[in-house]
């Protein structure tokens, strides 16, 4: 554009202004177009100048629309003059054309002349379904991220959460059971002290397409069992941000995560199961500042129902709530500590009551604070030396857990106003995990005294497992310190690889559950921050592994005998100088994983021809130039043809010379009764149209993979839901649906051989392992 403007001097400036002097009714069908699509919030941002841009470059675009209509209608046109010639006989594919809504454009496809599925059979119950059987990672990397983990009453299992499920994990049996019912990111746990019963609370989940509002829930529920005993429904704006269950009462407190962080409790004798939700005792405001936990007093005093500890950023409180007319009503102070530290604590991340009657809360600086009631007693500096991230009781002493790697434990004693904060320390370690890349950032704690085992969830997202009397440390809950958009499965093994926004990449065993190779780049001045990964395949002949990053890199790794190598990072670099660099959106092999393809953000697929060795050669061709950027790939059997899904949701085609490097657009769409496509299919096209639900926009559906014997595909959408479909799939309705994920399902794999499908879920961290059955039609 500044070209052209030097170029014609005064004389093109006047032109422009003639032209995009031009308002919005020169180009009103433009403006409407943007006005009534996703885009609307976009455009309506835009001021005149940026406006007048945009139409010119559209205007650009609509000139490359129409010439490549003119190829196609072109490309068509003897064709169509033979059928009619040959009074239109096997050869006529006008009567196969399909016409579905995807986004805001009306795709026209090409089915084929047999396989695909009349109304009747595509309206078939789906012949096959999914369990889910195993959940990596752990909620550690949220501000609410804390007070997540307990030990069931027999100590066998350990409860948590990650995304929207609940884990009940037999940690010696390494197996996992599921509380589903929750339809967005749990932000609370805690277990009754007189019952098998979990209650666990989430936040606003979003307002899927015709289901209407739906607002912060807590369910409670039988950990033994699975089963529910209570739903509370609606109960605040936001989200859940704290539960705690009372031994003294037996009430079930929340603080709710609305502007007041209002406190409700209610009565389990009320919980009966049925549709009438239990009303709450009390309704009251706590504190402004972000609450991060709260612990309930085991031994109140008699004039009280309930005392309680409240601890956040910035300063701690305590609660009284004593009974009222009706229901309860509570008394909440801050204590100060300005008479102990002038200049505050920026948090306050653990708490816990000791047997002395006084509690301890930890500090953001390391230091422990030892107060009783609404009054702070005395300081213990640098008891850690980074935060004191979570504390529990063992047995009758003080176990802490800090960021500066140690485990802690004190003997309690008395401690007076302005006096010593009555802890001795008894016993530390460093906490050390070989060959892992676990950092103790403890966020919550759990202690199983009979065997001494400590549990600590860490804000990498993993849980540790130490045993204080051998010292010994281990990781037995494993993840992603960091969004997860990447996901490929090995085409030879039960394996599968993960690519997150934590500059990791890591192999997992789908068999043992365990992640075997771990691969976590060194942090440089160019890369201070390190890489996120957004997309990666797996070549099909198993040697190679290519990841795509947020900032247009491509990493290569060869995995051989059982070993993860990095080999380079390739980058693309921007188009021009003033380009914004961006990312690689998907990535995929071809069928002889002689050619990689490259869909990028910057409206281009690349494509590479890759020679094998030690060190695989990677040699780029000139880029085949999109009108949208293209988000989905797919190559045919032979690799002389890919097609390519954009962000304007067109389906486009190019033919590929391997010889002379270089593709070609083709205007025509291929016969599919001609053509034999390779791997997953794009998520628009005849064969999975009922992929797309009703009420979507067009970045709704992010995912689709089918089984290699092509009778099944699975997909992920923006609403944390993995769905299963007979393939080909035509039918919306026709599937089944499965919830656990909370937020985008942005990646679906099948194992090669159709015995699991793995599946991540982008911003809720989460990898989930679901067993496919195939055959059942329940």
């Amino acid at each position: 554009m500044a070209s052209k403007k030097k170029a014609g001097g005064a004389a093109a400036k006047k032109g422009a202004a003639a032209k995009g002097g031009a308002n919005e009714a020169v180009y009103v069908k433009i403006a409407e177009k943007l006005i009534s699509s996703d885009w609307e919030s976009v455009y309506a941002s835009l001021d005149a100048p940026s406006k007048k841009k945009l139409f010119a470059i559209l205007d650009k675009k609509k000139e490359i629309l129409k010439k490549r209509k003119a190829a196609a209608d072109k490309g068509t046109g003897a064709a169509k003059s033979d059928n009619k010639k040959a009074g239109a006989g096997k050869g006529d594919s006008s009567g196969r054309k399909v016409m579905y809504n995807f986004g805001s454009r009306k795709l026209q496809v090409l089915k084929p002349s047999k396989g695909y599925p009349d109304k009747k059979t595509a309206k078939r119950a789906v012949e096959g379904k999914l369990k889910l059987f195993y959940a990596h990672g752990y909620s550690g990397n949220f501000d609410e991220s804390r007070q997540n983990i307990y030990l069931s009453q027999d100590g066998k299992f350990l409860i948590y959460y990650i995304a929207a499920v609940v884990i009940v994990f037999d940690y010696a049996a390494n197996t996992q059971k599921f509380f589903t019912k929750h339809n967005d990111d749990i932000t609370s746990i805690c277990l009754s002290p007189s019952k098998t019963w979990c209650a666990s609370g989430q936040k606003d989940p979003k307002d899927e397409p015709g289901k209407g509002k739906d607002l912060p829930k807590i369910y409670v529920w039988n950990y033994k069992t699975l089963k529910s005993v209570q739903l509370i429904d609606n109960v605040c704006w936001g989200k859940i941000g704290r539960l705690q269950w009372s031994k003294p009462s037996n009430y079930l407190y929340c603080v709710c995560g609305d502007e007041d962080q209002t406190l409700k409790a209610w009565d389990p004798k009320t919980f009966d199961g049925k549709k009438k939700e239990p009303e709450p005792l009390i309704k009251c405001n706590t504190m402004r500042e972000l609450i991060m936990g709260f612990e309930i007093c085991p031994t109140p005093a008699s004039e009280n129902v309930d005392e309680f500890l409240i601890y956040g950023k910035r300063k701690f409180g305590y609660a009284y709530i004593k009974k009222a007319k009706k229901g309860l009503e509570a008394k909440i102070k801050s204590v100060s500590v300005v008479s102990l530290k002038k200049d505050g604590e920026k948090a306050f991340y653990s708490g816990q009551f000791l047997p002395t009657g006084n509690y301890a809360v930890g500090s953001s600086s390391g230091a422990v604070y030892i107060g009783k009631g609404n009054e702070a007693l005395a300081i213990l500096e640098s008891a850690h030396d980074k935060a004191v991230g979570a504390m529990v009781m063992a047995n009758d002493k003080l176990l802490t857990a800090g960021s500066d790697r140690k485990f802690k434990t004190w003997n309690v004693g008395e401690c007076t106003k302005g006096g010593a904060a009555g802890l001795e320390k008894s016993w530390e370690c460093t906490v050390e995990v070989k060959e892992s890349d676990i950092v103790l950032t403890p966020r919550a704690m759990a202690y199983n005294a009979e065997s001494g085992t400590i549990f600590c969830g860490t804000k990498t997202n993993q849980i540790l497992k130490f045993e204080m009397k051998s010292e010994d440390a281990s990781v037995i809950v494993d993840g992603h310190d960091g969004q997860i958009w990447a996901l490929a499965t090995s085409p030879k093994e039960k394996i599968f690889a993960t690519g997150g926004y934590d500059n990791a990449i890591k192999v997992w065993n789908a068999e043992t559950f365990k992640c075997i190779a771990t691969y976590e780049f060194e942090l440089t001045d160019d890369q201070p921050k390190g890489y996120q990964f957004c997309s990666g395949h797996w070549s099909n002949d198993g040697d190679i592994l290519v990841f795509g990053t947020e900032d247009s890199n491509l990493a290569v790794f060869t995995y051989r005998n059982n070993e993860l190598k990095f080999i380079r990072i390739i980058n693309i670099p921007p188009k021009n100088e003033n380009a914004e660099v961006e990312g690689v959106a998907y990535l995929r092999f071809s069928a002889d994983s002689k050619l990689l393809a490259a869909a990028h953000m910057d409206s281009n697929l690349y494509i590479y021809s890759i020679t094998d060795g030690d060190e695989p050669e990677f040699e780029q061709w000139p880029p085949l130039n999109h009108v949208a950027a293209p988000t989905n790939v797919q190559f045919t059997a032979d690799g002389k043809l890919v097609k390519t899904l954009t962000r304007d949701y067109e389906i486009a085609h190019w033919r590929l010379d391997a010889d002379k490097k270089k593709g070609s657009f083709e205007a025509s769409q291929p016969d599919p009764d001609k053509t034999e496509w390779s791997d997953d299919p794009l998520i628009a096209g005849w064969d999975t149209q009922g992929l797309y639900q009703p009420g979507w926009d067009g970045t709704d559906l992010n995912d689709a993979t089918v089984t290699s014997d092509n009778k099944l595909i699975a997909s992920g959408d923006d609403y944390g839901c993995v769905r299963l479909h007979n393939y080909p799939a035509v039918d919306p309705s026709a599937c089944l649906e499965y919830r656990g994920h909370a937020e985008f399902v942005v990646g679906v794999e099948f194992l090669r051989d159709d015995s699991q499908l793995i599946t991540c879920g982008g911003n809720d961290m989460a990898i989930f392992q679901w067993q496919l059955i195939k055959g059942s039609k329940k």
